[in-house]
């Protein structure tokens, strides 16, 4: 009977170690759970996409920025279907899955760090990309994945660049091209004032003409410099609308008179006095400023500058021609150049900077537009605006 107590008490202290137990691995099974869920949350609220690849290369865990990242669902992810698009690396040179830093990792069981990747979406958008694989030994896992979208990134930098490029090229301009007029008006007023004091009047009257020459070059390049800078730093306010052109051709020929008249140009124009084109009243007061100023300074004395203008209700056609020095087609290919400006001297030595090509570029591409240029050395240049009726 004694025996038969002691093994009760025995079973009933076993049960009540076995019921603490259970109630253990209760509570580490609820904590396990926890952590997986406190884990899981942080996966997924985790700025950066985070993806796991199983033995098989397939794709074993990703959270949702990994979807947003690659512009897909997680089902195509999933399925692979991301591999369909063309990849790149950061030199634009074509890469397939075994050159992903994933299949890399897999194979040589090396980290491979901030490995920069592009691709395009369906929509045409380029997506960039800094992807690091990083191999595990986990029993299910065996390369972790951290992509970061870095798209945004990129643009910056490219803007920045541009914008350091915009302001090394306005100083250059500032030290060299604008010193030269201000350089050739300080010394001939001084001697144009010994003139008028020695009462020697046809040279004073050639040395203001000289002047005022290097005051309009003056005058023409601040006003391009500060056309160009505002549209590259993006304060210039685009607002087209439709308009006479004659309004603006007679603006900018009233403007260039003493240049046009110092040189005896003969203007032609042949347009509709209610001809309209829909631009920009400013912009487009830009372009005919320098392509008609670039017309007065390649032609020769008593040269002609022929202005014609068509419309037909889908685009709009402006012309500016000059029978002067032209150009070789090698030079004309050099136009328009935003990284390098191009510029020759005129027929009066008139000096220039190219700058004022870009500007018409930049201002008709903001149109929609384009601008073709026609030359032959010795015979003169014809530029050609495009504008589109609406």
């Amino acid at each position: 009977m004694k025996s038969r107590k002691t093994s009760y008490n025995a079973l009933e202290k076993r049960i009540v170690e076995l019921e603490q137990e259970v109630s253990n691995l209760k509570k580490e099974l609820e904590n396990q759970k926890l952590a997986e869920t406190k884990l899981q949350f942080l996966f997924d609220i985790i700025p950066v996409g985070l993806s796991v690849l199983d033995e098989n290369k397939s794709l074993l865990y990703l959270n949702p920025v990994i979807e947003r990242i690659h512009r897909t669902t997680r089902n195509e992810l999933l399925q692979k279907e991301h591999f369909k698009r063309q990849y790149f690396n950061s030199e634009r040179k074509s890469i397939d899955v075994e050159d992903f830093p994933s299949s890399r990792a897999f194979k040589t069981n090396k980290t491979i760090e901030n490995e920069i990747i592009g691709f395009k979406v369906e929509n045409g958008e380029e997506v960039w990309i800094n992807v690091t694989a990083i191999p595990v030994n986990f029993p299910d896992w065996k390369v972790v994945i951290v992509t970061t979208d870095i798209t945004k990134q990129l643009q910056f930098e490219a803007q920045l660049k541009a914008l350091n490029s915009t302001k090394d090229k306005l100083f250059s301009i500032i030290a060299h091209d604008l010193k030269n007029p201000f350089n050739t008006i300080l010394g001939f007023s001084k001697q144009l004032r010994k003139n008028i004091e020695r009462k020697e009047f046809d040279k004073a009257i050639r040395f203001s003409e000289i002047i005022h020459q290097s005051s309009q070059n003056a005058f023409s390049l601040l006003v391009n410099l500060l056309e160009w800078s505002r549209s590259q730093s993006g304060t210039l306010i685009f607002s087209p609308e439709y308009c006479i052109l004659t309004y603006a051709i007679e603006d900018v020929m009233d403007l260039l008179y003493h240049s046009a008249l110092q040189k005896n140009i003969q203007f032609i124009t042949t347009i509709e006095p209610a001809l309209k084109i829909y631009a920009d009243r400013n912009m487009i007061t830009a372009v005919l400023r320098n392509l008609i100023s670039n017309a007065i300074k390649y032609s020769h004395k008593q040269g002609t500058v022929t202005i014609t203008a068509s419309s037909n209700k889908i685009e709009s056609e402006i012309t500016i021609a000059d029978n002067g020095i032209g150009m070789s087609e090698e030079n004309v290919q050099k136009l328009f150049n935003s990284n390098k400006q191009f510029s020759t001297e005129g027929t009066n030595n008139e000096k220039g900077t190219g700058l004022g090509l870009v500007i018409c570029k930049e201002f008709i591409e903001k149109h929609g537009g384009k601008i073709l240029v026609k030359s032959e050395l010795g015979k003169g240049t014809e530029f050609k605006i495009i504008l589109p009726w609406h």
